[in-house]
């Protein structure tokens, strides 16, 4: 019989879309993000959980489970990047960045004052530890 399942198979194939979909856009998410966001999900759907209501995130157990059912999505090592790299977007890739954050302006119906421009002095050029993030099986620019 086993454990009981929280997430019936849709909300866990739509929790599997959503991970991939912040991923495309350049916000990969790690084990923890994945784990709390399961959590929140639980929680404000009023299902019955053995999350861990302390941390106010999904179990481990949970994760590896959710992972061996979805094998469209690996967990890598993103390459650290610096400022001067990132900079150096081609063309495609700011075309690419421009028409993402266009779609997500009309979806989400953001005006001007909304969008944010966000100096970059006092940061690090490199980042020291990059988190895993959950990417799609196969890709390798993330």
């Amino acid at each position: 019989m086993g454990r009981f399942s929280v997430f019936n198979e849709e909300v866990q194939a739509e929790l599997a879309k959503h991970i991939l979909i912040f991923e495309e856009r350049m916000f990969g998410m790690g084990i923890r993000d994945v784990r709390k966001l399961a959590f929140e999900l639980a929680t404000r759907n009023n299902l019955k959980h053995n999350f861990n209501t302390d941390k106010r995130m999904a179990g481990k157990k949970w994760y590896y489970g959710f992972m061996s059912r979805h094998k469209e999505i690996s967990l890598r090592q993103p390459e650290k990047t610096s400022m001067a790299r990132a900079a150096g977007f081609s063309k495609a890739r700011a075309d690419k960045f421009y028409e993402l954050l266009k779609t997500i302006c009309e979806e989400d119906k953001f005006t001007a004052t909304r969008i944010f421009n966000v100096d970059e002095t006092g940061c690090s050029t490199v980042q020291r530890q990059c988190q895993k993030i959950l990417a799609k099986k196969g890709k390798h620019h993330f």
